[in-house]
């Protein structure tokens, strides 16, 4: 007589299905784990973003200053006699490569300039 053993056909229902949830939740923590870093690369590009620009913005204001010092340096000496004669005579001579008024100063909390 020969004695039958028992046959197992495999896992149960249950245990399958707690390979599953393991899978899944991997799969969940994967997807988390990659929008967080997309969003924290966004926003990080976002910053420096920021910082470029007001970098730009405080050179051109920076620019601008040296260029309306120049004027002003030249403008009020004229206001106050109304000759050409003196802003000609401060002027003779100057061009690109030789310019005859030169100015340096800062704008506090912004930098220092060179205008000529």
């Amino acid at each position: 007589m020969r004695l039958k053993l028992p046959i197992f056909k495999g896992r149960s229902r249950r245990s399958k299905q707690r390979g599953n949830a393991l899978v899944t939740t991997f799969g969940i923590m994967m997807i988390l784990s990659v929008s967080s870093v997309t969003y924290l690369e966004w926003a990080t590009q976002s910053i420096r973003d920021s910082r470029a620009t007001t970098a730009e913005v405080q050179a051109s204001h920076l620019c601008e200053a040296g260029v309306q010092d120049v004027l002003l340096s030249l403008w009020i000496p004229f206001k106050q006699t109304q000759l050409f004669d003196d802003m000609d005579s401060t002027l003779a001579g100057a061009s690109e490569a030789n310019p005859m008024l030169a100015v340096t100063d800062d704008v506090a909390g912004v930098g220092r300039y060179a205008s000529a």
